[in-house]
């Protein structure tokens, strides 16, 4: 049983020692090849025929990851070549750890996959695409107001951040991104938005207010729910000024969104869409003139 055994091993040693011997040469080889090109490589780099001082920071980490792996890797399978034990070799260590580098740097590189190839495009033919879709993008630039009143207090506001030191983010506006969204979800979405604007209006709540069994709260006007906390506001301004007798100054923002209110344009907006007036509204503008809050203004 045992002189079988040896000749089965016998066996398998001739039929794979050619294999193995014919495989060394490759190695041989391809190593010979490879010592090579890296050594015409590294001449071109020392005669500054490809600039490296510009290049990107997260590549020049992964390629030095790499060639630690490799190294690790040789000196594994030195080892085993050898026929050395690799229980305690600290090299498996370092390959666990590059290898959970290299898996955690693959989505960023995924990521930068544009840009890079971009930037390699760049530096191959020299020039920039003109169809590159991203020379279209939004100028943030244009979306600032070009007021002088807003233009001073911003000046006024970065001098004082540059004298105290404190990071301070660039103001941008935020735009929503939709362009993962369907010719259908828009239209869903624009119908739910008309649908909220004509259930918020001042009609609809006239003709709930009218044929509706709840209670109504009496307030100055049946208007849309930011009219009814500008009135609410109004009413409590009015409370303190009769309890303290005294007058509360109004700030040049409120003076311009008083105006705002009363004006043609804000009047014509409300009424868009939605027909004529309710008759409970109508029945309010009219009740002013006989006194009420107009009167109370006066004194």
């Amino acid at each position: 049983m045992a002189e079988s055994e040896v000749m089965d091993f016998a066996n398998v040693l001739a039929a794979d020692i050619p294999l193995a011997v014919s495989n060394l040469n490759d190695i041989k080889t391809i190593v010979n090849q490879v010592n090579q090109m890296v050594r015409n490589l590294i001449d071109r780099v020392k005669n500054k025929e490809f600039p490296t001082a510009q290049g990107m920071s997260f590549l020049d980490v992964k390629n030095q990851l790499l060639l630690k792996y490799l190294m690790d890797l040789n000196c594994l399978l030195l080892k085993k070549v050898s026929g050395e034990s690799i229980k305690a070799s600290s090299s498996i260590e370092r390959l666990v750890e590059i290898r959970t580098l290299l898996e955690r740097m693959r989505p960023v590189e995924h990521k930068l996959r544009y840009q890079i190839d971009k930037l390699l495009k760049i530096a191959t033919t020299g020039k920039f695409e003109t169809t590159d879709p991203l020379q279209f993008k939004a100028n943030p630039n244009n979306l600032i107001s070009k007021v002088d009143n807003d233009a001073s207090s911003e000046e006024e506001e970065d001098h004082r951040d540059k004298k105290s030191g404190v990071y301070v983010p660039p103001k941008l506006v935020p735009m929503k991104y939709d362009g993962d969204e369907t010719a259908e979800q828009r239209s869903t979405k624009f119908a739910d938005k008309v649908r909220r604007h004509a259930l918020s209006s001042s009609a609809l709540q006239g003709l709930k207010e009218e044929f509706m069994d709840t209670p109504v709260e009496i307030v100055e006007s049946t208007a849309n729910t930011s009219k009814q906390s500008i009135a609410r506001e109004r009413q409590e301004r009015q409370e303190y000024e009769e309890t303290y007798f005294t007058r509360l100054p109004f700030t040049r923002q409120e003076r311009h969104s008083n105006r705002q209110q009363y004006s043609a344009k804000s009047l014509a907006s409300e009424l868009a869409g939605m027909g004529t007036l309710p008759e409970t509204k109508r029945k309010s503008q009219g009740g002013k003139k006989k006194g009420g809050f107009k009167k109370r203004r006066k004194n």
